[in-house]
């Protein structure tokens, strides 16, 4: 995935790493985030400066890029992780889970700010729309 100014490339490898990548150099950020669940998808920030990932145990996880920081721990799923996306303002993501929920987090605080159920299979994508900015 590319953040949204088009600098930084994130990958996911072997469903174990997420690698960050400056677009322009190719150079790769120093920090890995390994992680022990198989990755099922990652996102970036609209800035680029942070990286999220969604695991197949049913926690997704934010890092910051410049330095590798743990910046969250997003816990409460019930099952495997399918999709997660940043907004736009890049403070709240959105998680899809085989659990048949949509979560919604604030990055800062961990906490999930919103469920939504209804779903009567896995869900497999989530994302935010184009809102306006300073809004989700």
């Amino acid at each position: 995935t590319m953040s949204r100014d088009g600098t930084v490339i994130a990958t996911a490898h072997g469903g174990r790493t997420v690698r960050v990548w400056d677009a322009a150099t190719g150079l790769r950020f120093p920090k890995l985030f390994d992680q022990f669940a198989g990755i099922v998808a990652v996102a970036l920030s609209p800035s680029g400066d942070l990286v999220a990932d969604a695991d197949s145990d049913g926690i997704a996880q934010v890092w910051r890029v410049r330095d590798g920081a743990l910046i969250a721990r997003l816990t409460g799923h019930g099952n495997a992780l399918t999709d997660i996306a940043f907004s736009r303002n890049g403070r709240e993501v959105v998680t899809a889970s085989e659990d048949r929920t949509v979560r919604v987090w604030n990055v800062a605080t961990s906490l999930n700010t919103s469920v939504l159920r209804g779903h009567t299979q896995r869900v497999t994508f989530a994302s935010f729309s184009g809102c306006a900015e300073g809004q989700l």
